[in-house]
């Protein structure tokens, strides 16, 4: 899996509230999974809430995953030998993302200021269930370059 990353221009700009917040994007300290290897991540989306489910959430759901090394990922999925995404388990692989949350933020809150920065992006899991093997998501440090490229409106020389 490459590139599982979009960007959407808004007609207008989003009003914050309680509800509407923005997340950090993370700099260079979050690039290698030492930082944030075998650390509490929260994960969100609107996804079927457990393997059972048929129907999506018209709820936020949000649950705690822990990134583990793409070695230990590739256990599961061994045709994934790419630095482009990192793996999340769920905590006790009780929880984890599942259909529907694909697209949805990972984030880690930093520890000086505890500010929510996102990671990665949902990108797939297993067939097997949502908790009981990795998920995977979009590196979202690979894509900063080109994601500050298009927001900004640098252009590559």
């Amino acid at each position: 899996m490459q590139n599982d990353i979009a960007l959407i221009k808004l007609c207008k700009p989003l009003k914050f509230n309680e509800n509407i917040k923005a997340v950090q994007l993370l700099d260079a300290k979050y690039k290698c999974d030492e930082t944030y290897l075998n650390k509490e991540c929260i994960v969100s989306g609107f996804g079927l809430t457990d393997d059972k489910s048929i129907l999506l959430s018209n709820q936020l759901q949000y649950t705690t995953v822990t990134p583990i090394s793409n070695i230990e990922c590739m256990k599961y999925f061994s045709w994934l030998a790419t630095p482009l995404v990192l793996c999340t388990m769920g905590n006790n692989r009780e929880t984890g993302p599942c259909m529907g949350d694909s697209g949805g933020p990972l984030v880690i809150y930093d520890p000086k200021d505890n500010i929510p920065i996102q990671i990665g992006i949902v990108s797939f899991g297993s067939k097997k269930g949502c908790a009981e093997s990795p998920a995977v998501y979009t590196r979202i440090y690979i894509y900063l370059r080109w994601i500050k490229e298009i927001i900004y409106g640098i252009r590559r020389n």
